[in-house]
């Protein structure tokens, strides 16, 4: 029952995360757009994870059960260092949305493969997980 939450979160998550790409960039280009739609919602997936502490403390959880060889790590750093950059991104970017989406998307991708990581680790597979509506993500 807990994976089941834990994937409608991270369904939520993809959702807010794929309006906000829809709207951030030019079509067909990697440039940021201008439209206040895009700080809006930047702003939905800061405070979805800044408001969703159940979410997060159970991605944890997932990735503390990987150990030591846990996946839950990108280059150096670990998922609060991770939590963190997404974090001090979002404010860097609403200070000049016109010229750092790129960096806080990215930051975004990194939050989303931890929640996918850590999710991986809950339910004991290294396949896929959430399998909702045939959307899943894999491990």
């Amino acid at each position: 029952m807990l994976i089941y939450r834990y994937c409608e979160s991270l369904m939520v998550f993809f959702i807010m995360k794929t309006q906000f790409y829809k709207s951030a960039f030019i079509p067909n280009s990697e440039l940021c757009s201008n439209k206040s739609e895009t700080l809006i919602n930047a702003n939905k997936l800061y405070l979805y994870i800044e408001n969703n502490n159940w979410f997060i403390n159970e991605m944890k959880k997932g990735c503390n059960m990987g150990g030591s060889d846990t996946k839950c790590h990108i280059k150096n750093l670990n998922v609060n260092d991770i939590l963190q950059d997404f974090n001090t991104s979002y404010n860097d970017y609403i200070q000049n949305p016109a010229i750092l989406c790129v960096p806080f998307s990215e930051f975004t991708n990194n939050l989303e493969s931890i929640f996918i990581t850590g999710g991986c680790y809950l339910e004991k597979t290294n396949r896929r997980i959430c399998n909702i509506s045939n959307k899943g993500f894999s491990c």
